[in-house]
Parts: C-alpha cells; sequence; structure tokens
C-alpha cells in the first residue's frame, strides 16, 4: 500500500467519483518499493465497489489523461497480467 500515492490521489481534480476510487484501489494494491500495481481487474471491481467493465473503461479514462500506464506482464506460470505505472507522484507522508 501507498499512503503517498493515495494522499497524491486525493489532491487530484477533474476527476469522477468513480475515477478516484478506482485510483484508490490501484494505490492501495502498489508496491511502495517498485511502485507498480499488481491487481486484476476483478479485484479492482469488488474493492472500488463497481462492474468489471466500468473498471476498464476507467482506466482507458486514466490512462488517456496521463494518470495511468498499463503495461504486460508475464508471470512465473506464464500467464499474462497487467502491471500499472503511475502517472503522478506520491505526496511526502513523513
Amino acid at each position: 500500500m501507498s499512503v503517498g500515492r493515495m494522499r497524491a490521489v486525493t489532491r487530484l481534480e477533474g476527476l469522477t467519483a468513480t475515477q478516484k476510487s478506482v485510483l484508490f484501489v490501484l494505490a492501495d494494491f502498489e508496491d511502495d518499493e517498485t511502485d507498480i500495481c499488481l491487481a486484476t481487474i476483478g479485484v479492482v471491481a469488488h474493492f472500488a465497489g463497481c462492474t468489471t467493465r466500468t473498471v476498464f473503461r476507467v482506466i482507458r479514462a486514466l490512462e488517456t489523461k496521463g494518470l495511468l500506464t498499463r503495461k504486460a506482464y508475464k508471470g512465473l506460470d506464464y500467464r499474462t497480467a497487467n502491471v500499472y505505472v503511475f502517472g503522478f507522484k506520491k505526496v511526502d507522508v513523513s
């Protein structure tokens, strides 16, 4: 979980409530050391309180705004998943 990233999400303007909700969930799954997020669409939808279809639409919108980048990730079992990298800086929480 990245508290600094979650705090940064609260300061973003011009987003819908659903977009912020999805960003909060993704920030919660972000690894502080690598700054990447590995979460399934289903998990994001569950915790954001929306459908998987909505998550897909929101992620595309966030990519268009430059707030999120989706990259392919091949796991050890050769399954392909997406990892997400944020396009905005964390807020210092110290």
